[in-house]
């Protein structure tokens, strides 16, 4: 088990900082996500006046437990960045790397299959905050130097 370099504890550290930060947006600035992903998979920010009240408030529901699910995962990848991934642990490595690449087929195919391939073209832009560093310490941790 070898030290992972600052630089890439630090990388991974940001991205679960920065994911959970955007995690939280879904729960406490609910208008800014929305618009966000109705510009992204409708191609106008304003789609949500369509709908009824009750369907906007259940949107707006659904987005709340999405984000917060998004805070608990990605506080627990924050909580194996910070100690045993920074340490070198194996274990958190394959913990890392098993939950991003697992969410992101998940999602990634469950996004494409219902037509929403704009939902799996932003998971890349995350998946890669996560995969670059994963690949850097590979050697540190799976690789010969994490025995």
């Amino acid at each position: 088990m070898s030290r992972i370099p600052l630089f890439w504890q630090r990388w991974m550290l940001a991205a679960a900082a920065a994911s959970i930060v955007f995690g939280l947006a879904f729960m406490v600035m609910p208008e800014v996500t929305e618009s966000i992903y109705e510009t992204l998979l409708f191609s106008q920010s304003q789609i949500h006046t369509r709908f009824s009240e009750e369907a906007r408030g259940y949107i707006r529901f659904a987005n709340g437990v999405l984000g917060a699910v998004m805070v608990g995962w990605l506080t627990g990848v924050l909580v194996l960045a910070a100690g045993p991934f920074r340490r070198g642990e194996r274990s958190a490595w394959l913990a890392i790397a098993a939950s991003i690449g697992v969410w992101f087929v998940v999602d990634s195919g469950y996004s494409t299959a219902t037509g929403y391939w704009q939902n799996a073209a932003v998971n890349v832009v995350f998946a890669l905050l996560f995969a670059i560093p994963l690949a850097a310490t590979y050697k540190y941790t799976v690789g010969d130097g994490g025995r």
